[in-house]
């Protein structure tokens, strides 16, 4: 992403220029006397603008391959540019970019507020040490990766158009033998309820007042894995009386000297980023996002699916029941769809994690299911029951495909139910 940047590039810069696409003939001039009393510049190329200028030995340059890319790289090295001024070969290159990197800003702020009172009172710390012993009595994330290559994995969110899903996503995984799905903890007992038993159940929220998310499902399936971080509801983790998998960060893996990418993995500000990444790790180059709306679609009569309420305070349900500050965005539909601002963000994130996977893995596709939601750059949409038809021969028996009985899989050959708590070959 980044072209170059000089030694020593950000530090003692008296001012900063942040300049979208190759400089214009007129403003050569400005752009060196800036230069010269100690400024710095960064031009920010499309692979067509980096073939018609060479950058200087004291200029940076950053590939705007797409704006996901962008603001990807404008997140992580916030160090480099903030207090820059913008400029542009054109006034609507300046305004494309201003545009960008003020989304940029926006996301930033919100992790900013959304880390405050996240950490308020330590609670992340304490809940990190009580679900260390998971991470020496569950599964081996490294266990994970890589066993579902060969799977369409199925994302299954919380939003309101699952009302319409529950029991296509569950002949999916009857008819299909080539699935894994992924369904986050508060649509567990949903899906279970629906006939689908998940591969995966993926929980991140880090208050007490969750370990009531289960109260009352289904128990799970034996080869059913719970996934979180390590700063989720330890009252969850503890109570959950089947598999666990610690879903590790790279900070923390760092720090415990583990591989990263191997013992570790991306996370976000949202379940759905988790889950997302979980898929990647499990090597997935098919995604399907279900009920991943961000948004209220139309018709929908409330905030989440019927039945992805758990068991918690009034006072929390009050607040999940209640829509937030309307903001209206583009739909998968080509229409405008209510949302709001956090959802506007988390999309923004999603499609971060999309570009940077598919950058590396050009093969990944990624499937909005999600008819009336809010649109995700680098999804299609495809509806669900185009996946009816199965790419694999269907499993002849009752159970599902990642069941014991209906899988001779070994761990080597990437069937999600071989993976165990041993930690013998991890």
């Amino acid at each position: 992403m980044l072209l170059k940047v000089p030694d020593e590039f950000a530090s003692s810069v008296k001012s900063l220029l942040l300049y979208a696409g190759p400089p214009r003939e007129d403003e050569c001039e400005g752009i060196e006397a800036l230069k010269k009393e100690g400024g710095k510049v960064i031009f920010f190329l499309t692979p067509e603008e980096k073939k018609v200028y060479t950058l200087k030995p004291d200029e940076a340059g950053v590939t705007w391959e797409n704006d996901a890319l962008l603001q990807k790289w404008l997140m992580e090295n916030m160090a480099i540019w903030t207090g820059g001024q913008i400029g542009g070969s054109s006034r609507e290159k300046a305004s494309q970019f201003a545009a960008v990197l003020g989304e940029v800003i926006n996301l930033t702020n919100f992790d900013t507020r959304s880390l405050e009172f996240l950490s308020k009172d330590n609670e992340p710390a304490r809940n990190i040490y009580r679900n260390y012993r998971w991470v020496e009595d569950g599964i081996p994330l490294r266990r994970a990766k890589g066993m579902g290559q060969n799977a369409v994995v199925f994302i299954v969110a919380a939003g309101p158009s699952l009302n319409k899903q529950w029991e296509t996503l569950a002949r999916i995984q009857r008819e299909r033998a080539d699935t894994t799905f992924i369904v986050c903890g508060r649509s567990y007992a949903r899906a279970m309820e629906a006939g689908i038993i998940p591969d995966f159940v993926v929980e991140v929220e880090q208050f007490e007042w969750n370990d009531r998310i289960f109260m009352f499902a289904p128990k799970p399936h034996p080869t059913t894995i719970l996934c979180a971080p390590l700063t989720a509801c330890p009252g969850v983790m503890s109570a959950w009386p089947a598999r666990r998998m610690i879903l590790m960060d790279h900070n923390m893996a760092q720090f415990m000297k583990l591989e990263l990418g191997t013992d570790s993995i991306d996370g976000g500000n949202s379940i759905l980023h988790h889950m997302f990444n979980l898929a990647m790790f499990l090597g997935s180059t098919n995604v399907v996002l279900a009920g991943a709306d961000l948004s209220y679609p139309p018709g929908s009569t409330d905030t989440h699916a019927d039945g992805t309420f758990p068991a918690w305070p009034r006072p929390i349900l009050v607040a999940e029941h209640n829509r937030q500050e309307p903001l209206m965005l583009p739909s998968t539909d080509g229409s405008m769809v209510e949302a709001s601002q956090p959802y506007k963000n988390f999309c923004l994130f999603l499609e971060m994690q999309i570009a940077t996977h598919r950058k590396a893995k050009p093969v990944l596709r990624v499937y909005n299911a999600s008819a009336h939601g809010q649109k995700i750059e680098g999804t299609e949409f495809k509806e669900l029951t185009e996946w009816l038809t199965p790419l694999l021969p269907a499993p002849s028996s009752s159970p599902p495909p990642s069941s014991p009985e209906s899988s001779s899989s070994s761990p080597e050959s990437g069937s999600i139910s071989s993976l165990s708590a041993s930690t013998a070959s991890a």
